[in-house]
């Protein structure tokens, strides 16, 4: 399984609440890619080269209950493999794994993710 996150967001508390989480899902066997290259507000997901899930909404209950945003899920090998092949255009802007921090930045991390529900 691979992540793709911007580094940074366009929100540093967003980027904080989010550090422990990846650093979790690494070492779990997560491949988190950050992209440097600037923002992608995009969710996509591609399953098996089989079905893609492409739009903005965020994959919590705030967002799916309270934003009106909107995903498509496409299917089909072209349109599978378009969404799969955009996703890999990303790969000259990015570095993979997620930097060791501070336990200062550790413990500010921790916090932010008390306010995760609100962000």
């Amino acid at each position: 399984m691979r992540v793709y996150v911007p580094d940074p967001s366009n929100y540093f508390i967003a980027d904080l609440a989010r550090g422990q989480p990846l650093r979790d899902a690494a070492a779990a066997g997560v491949s988190v890619i950050r992209f440097i290259g600037g923002v992608v507000h995009a969710k996509i997901v591609v399953v098996d080269d089989a079905l893609a899930m492409v739009g903005s909404v965020n994959i919590d209950p705030r967002s799916l209950f309270l934003n009106f945003e909107a995903n498509a899920i496409v299917y089909g090998a072209d349109q599978v493999g378009a969404v799969a092949n955009w996703i890999e255009t990303l790969h000259d802007t990015t570095q993979i794994g997620v930097p060791a921090v501070s336990t200062f930045r550790d413990t500010l991390e921790g916090v932010a993710r008390m306010l995760d529900p609100l962000l």
